[in-house]
């Protein structure tokens, strides 16, 4: 293990230990996915994302995270975020992820509970709904994973306020597990209120449910969809 692009990994008393860059954002969050998962053996991993150096966390930061997450969980293995500052707790109480993830605000705090931690193991609780939405290099990128039903509260769509000056957003559908004809219904409102502020929607990944349902519906008259990031972002050219 070593340092790999913008991050570096190492190996501490049996946990994989990651510490992310000063930015997980759009231009480099895709390198640190694959250093990550290319040290995980792909069964009863012990990791930990060290935040120690990360001042922002983007909405690509959280996806990645999201990612990870799941296919550890999958995998009977253990994720741990450490040295968290207070900004980015609050930006992940924010979105409930704090009952999600195990986090410490500092590696003693971490320390002082490997005891317990060898002996612990994820709760394997599914993400919510989650929905982050940050501008970045002028294009406003949206996160949507998780669940959006009417089992969950899916205020974030409805309290979104799209910004004038920002006419592109592109949104990340690759972590969207069910869509209902609750969600359906919201996620068209949200469409409607950004194209009533002269913006273009351009989304990505949705898997064949969330496609079909958001074509029976005529969901795709509101947006462009892509397969991949880089098509999506091709098309805003």
């Amino acid at each position: 293990m070593g340092n790999q692009e913008q991050v570096k990994i190492e190996e501490r008393s049996g946990f994989v230990w990651v510490t992310l860059p000063d930015a997980v954002r759009m231009d480099n969050y895709t390198a640190i996915e694959k250093a990550i998962i290319s040290n995980l053996s792909g069964k009863d991993d012990r990791l930990v994302l060290d935040l120690s150096e990360t001042v922002y966390l983007y909405s690509s930061g959280i996806g990645l995270m999201v990612r990870i997450h799941k296919e550890m969980s999958g995998a009977n293995g253990v994720l741990y975020l450490v040295n968290v500052s207070r900004k980015i707790r609050d930006f992940l109480e924010s979105m409930r992820l704090d009952k999600v993830f195990t986090i410490y605000a500092t590696d003693v705090e971490f320390e002082i509970s490997r005891d317990e931690i060898w002996r612990e193991k994820n709760s394997g609780q599914k993400i919510g709904f989650v929905f982050v939405a940050q501008p970045e290099n002028g294009v406003y990128r949206i996160n949507i994973s998780g669940q959006m039903d009417a089992l969950h509260d899916l205020s974030p769509l409805d309290n979104f306020e799209p910004e004038e000056h920002v006419s592109h957003y592109v949104i990340d559908l690759r972590d969207l597990d069910i869509m209902d004809t609750y969600g359906s219904q919201a996620f068209v409102d949200f469409l409607q209120k950004i194209r009533g502020w002269g913006g273009k929607c351009l989304t990505y990944g949705a898997g064949e449910m969330v496609r079909e349902l958001m074509s029976l519906l005529s969901i795709d008259s509101l947006m462009e969809h892509f397969s991949t990031e880089q098509e999506a972002m091709d098309g805003l050219k």
